[in-house]
This record gives C-alpha cells, structure tokens and sequence, in this order.
C-alpha cells in the first residue's frame, strides 16, 4: 500500500509542476513576444521573425521551468516546516507482561 502510495503521489506533483511550467511559459511567451514587438524598427524579415520567435520560445521555457521550481521549493519549505511537528509513536506495551513491584526492585537493588 505504502509503495503505490508514493507512486501516485509522484504522478500527481509531476503532472503538478508541468502543468505550472506550460502554463507558466505560454504566459511568459505572450508577454515576451509582446515585448518584443514594440522594440522593433522595421518590419522583420521571416529569417528575423524565425530566429526571434525560436529566442522567445527558449527564454519563455527557461522561465516557465525557473516558476515550477520556485512552486517546488515553496511546498518543501511548508512539508519541511510540518516535519517538526511530527511526533513519534510510543512503543506499546505488553499487556501481559508482569509489571515488578517495588519490593521486587528494592531486592534486585540490594542484589547489585
């Protein structure tokens, strides 16, 4: 159980972070393109407009993946953070056991 737990879990903060990262560099190509746009001079040339789209396509990608990462860092510092809050189990007790009186830890003392 504990094993295919954790597969899930990693399907679904894998398929989490690319989501974030296409997402995130469809909104950054938009706005790069833009941007680039209005720094132009002159209407661009199809070679020119090849190689500025192909430029904004990779900046768009290296930020789209820089946004994921910062995602990911965020839910570690909060897991991180809930970490100290665990608490461990006491072991348990045998209920069978013979818990020893105090005469019988006063003897075993005076034994030693």
């Amino acid at each position: 159980m504990n094993s295919t737990l954790q597969q899930v879990s990693g399907a679904i903060g894998s398929a989490l972070l690319v989501t974030i990262m296409t997402n995130r560099t469809k909104t950054h190509a938009a706005d790069l393109m833009t941007s680039a746009m209005k720094h132009l001079t002159e209407k661009p040339t199809p070679a020119v407009l090849a190689e500025l789209k192909q430029q904004v396509a990779m900046k768009a990608m290296l930020e789209g993946i820089n946004d994921s990462f910062i995602v990911s860092v965020g839910i570690a510092s909060i897991a991180l953070f809930l970490a100290f809050f665990i608490k461990r189990a006491k072991q348990a007790e045998d209920p069978n056991a013979v818990k020893p009186t105090g005469q019988k830890i006063a003897e075993k003392l005076v034994e030693n």
